[in-house]
């Protein structure tokens, strides 16, 4: 789970990145979602190979599973996301009356849907005990 500060941070790179490649922000939101998905396609994250020695050897090694930092998994998750809230962020800028959005609205949309939750509060008010 990401805090609605790395989803901002990383919904401004990919911005930025679209901006300088010339794409939409779907398209680059999309690319960097295969990437991630490719990555685990095989079920290990590939840490380096060796060229052969004189007897042909080669060597692969993979990268264990994630002990607390950004996996190849994580990223795929955070980037489905993203792409999930930019289909919604352009649908309910064309049903306000935005025939053709651009990609600067939608990012100022999706931005003012990832907004910091600051206190989760519970009502036990209708709980029966039986």
């Amino acid at each position: 789970m990401f805090s609605s500060r790395d989803q901002r941070s990383f919904l401004r790179d990919a911005l930025d990145a679209s901006v300088a490649a010339t794409v939409s922000l779907y398209v680059q939101l999309r690319a960097w979602e295969t990437t991630a998905r490719e990555s685990i396609a095989t079920g290990q994250t590939v840490a380096a190979t060796s060229a052969g020695n004189a007897v042909g050897n080669r060597s692969v090694s993979f990268f264990p599973p994630s002990a607390g930092g950004l996996d190849p998994r994580s990223l795929l998750n955070l980037l489905c996301d993203l792409v999930d809230m930019h289909d919604a962020s352009r649908l309910a800028l064309i049903s306000s009356g935005i025939v053709t959005p651009t990609d600067q609205q939608i990012f100022d949309e999706m931005m003012d849907r990832l907004q910091t939750v600051t206190s989760a509060q519970y009502s036990f008010a209708c709980l029966r005990v039986a």
